[in-house]
């Protein structure tokens, strides 16, 4: 698909997305070093396992603009859930984590209810996670130069 300007998404969105998306490309749009050019835009829907999904590896390339992330954990468990986002530069910048359970007294122990997340809004190259199961990604696969 071919390279998408941002005046042609900005008739699209709400106004929050369209400063987060006016501020993304004049990050990664001006040609300043390297990976500093965006030179395809591509409208991406994603629901489905975390597990072998593209969202796990990191390319130098490729960013994800993305508007909507809803992620659902699985069963209640005693493991914390969580979602590590890296930047372009494939560093940790974001984590984000559900510290909210419940003690359970005949196990004794703590158990985090399904650990759902719903983010909004962001950019990330890759993501790392734990305990969370499914995935919906409603945004844009952004290539570089």
């Amino acid at each position: 698909m071919p390279r998408i300007e941002l005046a042609q998404l900005i008739g699209n969105l709400t106004p929050e997305q369209e400063i987060f998306t006016s501020w993304f490309y004049s990050q990664f749009d001006n040609g300043s070093a390297a990976h500093r050019r965006i030179i395809n835009v591509e409208p991406f829907y994603y629901q489905g396992a975390i597990a072998g999904s593209e969202f796990l590896t990191y390319v130098n390339t490729k960013l994800y603009l993305c508007f909507s992330m809803v992620s659902e954990g699985g069963v209640n468990a005693n493991i914390l859930g969580f979602l590590t986002f890296y930047n372009e530069a494939n560093a940790v910048f974001y984590n984000q984590s559900n510290d909210i359970g419940f003690w359970n007294t005949g196990g004794v122990i703590a158990v985090y209810i399904n650990n759902n997340y719903d983010l909004t809004n962001f950019y990330f190259s890759r993501l790392v996670t734990a305990n969370l199961i499914n995935l919906k990604f409603i945004g844009y696969r952004i290539t570089l130069n």
